[in-house]
């Protein structure tokens, strides 16, 4: 998006598509409710043998196979943008643009819930 009195792109937040002033930064609603991950503690335990700290198979089946089917998507809506016709209408574009952005955040998002789970099961 464009602001009104510049012709530089505006900022998304990191976490979600809500607009912020500086690149990098996070929304109100973003920086309220997701807590900063600690990246030591997220590897530590993990797989380690100590009972009570292994995350199961299908926990990480899961946040891989959503990330895995969210990113199949993405691919299949970058194949079809590029085969739109050219008499398409220019919202197609808009809308397939969004939606890629979309799926792109979400691939992010499952991600750090599966890290955010990490480090729970790690900390306990």
């Amino acid at each position: 998006m464009m602001t009104e009195n510049s012709a530089l792109p505006v900022p998304n937040c990191d976490s979600c598509t809500v607009e912020v002033e500086h690149e990098g930064d996070l929304c109100t609603w973003c920086a309220r409710h997701m807590p900063p991950i600690d990246s030591s503690t997220v590897t530590q335990g993990i797989g380690d043998g100590h009972p009570g700290k292994e995350r199961t198979t299908s926990d990480t089946r899961l946040f891989d196979t959503a990330a895995n089917y969210c990113s199949i998507a993405l691919e299949d809506l970058e194949d079809a943008a590029g085969a739109l016709p050219s008499n398409a209408s220019l919202w197609v574009s808009v809308d397939i643009t969004r939606a890629m952005r979309h799926l792109r955040a979400a691939i992010r998002l499952i991600e750090h819930a599966g890290t955010q789970l990490d480090a729970q099961v790690v900390a306990q």
